[in-house]
């Protein structure tokens, strides 16, 4: 019983060193994580603890002045005084878990994430557990090992990183994912779904075996607004993940680029290509 009173007594500790109270806490934030009060905020995460110590995380974006729900589900419990479970669920049946090992630091926690694999996903350091509020360098890395990223971080805001992809080849540097202002394809975001869906090409021997699915696609808008570093995040058949791809590089375009605390930055995007039969 005095074990159970004393591991209770560590994990309150630990959530009060993070900033967390014994009711819902919720953090507002601008682009690239810089802090923000409900008015000019552009997301909040909210973090509630139920009476079996089971904290709900729920992240809410701000889309044409309206608060959205993330359709994904998280929530988090401590195994013990130093190993934090967080298990997202994107949909039904389709869950990943991670375990978040975690030791003081001064004023800070040194962590490590976990994949399901017990891989390294992540590690650095951070001001709070959960979430987290990254300081100074960050590794992440792919489920098979290889290193995906070495990011920089002042309060929480990302200043600078390098990029490999999964085979270990270096990518671009400095890409970020939110930005004051997002950059802007000519006539809007529904003019480059017009293009892709007028210049996707659907390879006739898919199309007679009845193949169909979505590649997820990466790409970059860079500073100068070009379309770069294009790449399959996910493919279904080398045909379509070929054509899924064309239809990407091939663009022209150039975007209005994005702008982070008042300079052009590239920015980083993930999307599906569909392939469908009629």
């Amino acid at each position: 019983m005095k074990k159970k009173l004393f591991f209770v007594h560590l994990v309150l500790l630990l959530l009060a060193q993070s900033g967390f109270s014994q009711t819902d806490t919720i953090i507002y934030h601008r682009a690239n994580n810089k802090p923000a009060v409900k008015d000019n905020a552009t997301e909040y995460i909210k973090v509630q603890k139920n009476k079996k110590n089971i904290f709900t995380i729920s992240t809410y974006y701000k889309t044409d002045n309206k608060w959205i729900l993330s359709s994904i589900k998280e929530t988090a419990y401590f195994i013990n005084d130093s190993t934090l479970s967080i298990v997202k669920e994107y949909s039904v049946g389709n869950k990943e878990e991670t375990l978040r090992i975690f030791s003081k630091q001064g004023d800070l926690f040194y962590f490590k994430d976990y994949f399901k694999n017990k891989e390294i996903k992540q590690e650095g350091l951070t001001k709070s557990i959960l979430p987290l509020h990254l300081e100074g360098q960050v590794k992440k890395y792919y489920d098979s090992g290889n290193l995906s990223s070495i990011e920089e971080y002042i309060d929480n805001q990302m200043i600078s990183n390098q990029n490999w992809l999964k085979n270990g080849e270096k990518y671009q540097d400095n890409i970020f994912n939110t930005v004051d202002v997002m950059p802007e394809y000519p006539g809007g975001i529904e003019a480059f779904l017009n293009y892709i869906g007028k210049n996707l090409h659907y390879p006739e021997n898919e199309k007679n075996k009845g193949i169909q699915g979505r590649v997820f696609i990466h790409f970059i808008v860079d500073e100068e607004g070009q379309i770069t570093g294009t790449y399959i995040i996910k493919g279904i058949d080398q045909n379509l993940d070929l054509a899924a791809y064309q239809v990407i590089n091939s663009s022209s375009v150039k975007w209005s680029p994005g702008i982070l605390d008042g300079n052009f930055v590239k920015v980083g995007y993930n999307i599906p290509i569909k392939f469908t039969l009629r």
